[in-house]
């Protein structure tokens, strides 16, 4: 590993051994549980937006033909 500088030698310093456990390149990178809930979240606001936005066209036309029906 090269030195990118004071910070990460002081960083290397502080953390001991836990540095190297952080840095295990042997074992595969797994992301945390909140970020598959934030991706979900995310994928589910995104499959109803169109929904809303149908709803609104809608509602729209439906004021619109009943201001013309006065």
């Amino acid at each position: 590993m090269t030195d990118s500088g004071p910070l990460l030698v002081e960083t290397r310093m502080l953390l001991g051994s836990t540095w190297d456990s952080l840095t295990a390149a042997d074992r595969p990178y797994t992301a945390p549980d909140e970020v598959f809930v934030i991706v979900l979240v995310g994928l589910l606001v995104l499959a109803l937006l169109p929904v809303a936005v149908a709803l609104d066209i809608f509602r729209y036309l439906r004021t619109r033909a009943a201001s013309y029906a006065e």
